[in-house]
């Protein structure tokens, strides 16, 4: 059974709005770790990227920053955590602006592969196959909702685009079992 992570301190970050947002964190690796529940996916970031600020903690505006969407499973959660700390630690651009565009010709971002390599070492194999699977189950039941949603009448363009970036997401992460 996998340590629950405890975010045990707090900050803040003063938004490119002015709005300020108060956040639970933690440190592993020399990089925040913190909870966010406000997307439905964990992802990492910097302070310029997002045109963000912090008064109590300015030595953030240099470091990658890890945000986890608990899903209520130590275990995923902490897979979660390894998947971001590797694009943290490997320097991988931030955005996915165009990830998804070759999951249909069977290419992955190598990002993506290179993050779940810091998963598959930190977590093994049959961990890594669990998380990603619940990836899969994920996507599939957004996908099915959406579908559903399209075929009542209520999906519009905004909605069309999500669905099609939830069907190449289960199509990639698919892909990355493959690789694994």
């Amino acid at each position: 059974m996998e340590k629950e992570m405890v975010y045990d301190q707090e900050f803040s970050i003063i938004t490119k709005d002015g709005v300020e947002e108060r956040f639970n964190y933690f440190i592993f690796e020399d990089t925040p770790i913190i909870s966010y529940n406000k997307w439905e996916s964990s992802f990492y970031t910097n302070f310029e990227m997002q045109g963000w600020t912090s008064k109590d903690r300015p030595d953030f505006a240099d470091k990658g920053l890890v945000f986890i969407v608990s899903k209520n499973d130590p275990m995923l959660d902490r897979c979660a955590m390894y998947h971001e700390l590797g694009h943290v630690i490997n320097n991988h651009q931030l955005g996915s602006t165009g990830r998804l565009d070759k999951v249909t010709d069977g290419v992955v971002s190598p990002y993506e592969l290179e993050a779940d390599q810091h998963v598959l070492m930190n977590m093994g194999r049959k961990k890594t196959l669990i998380w990603l699977e619940s990836l899969m189950e994920y996507y599939t039941r957004e996908t099915k909702l959406r579908k559903q949603a399209k075929e009542d009448g209520y999906l519009q363009e905004k909605g069309l685009l999500g669905l099609k970036k939830l069907y190449l997401g289960r199509e990639e992460v698919k892909l990355r079992i493959k690789y694994l």
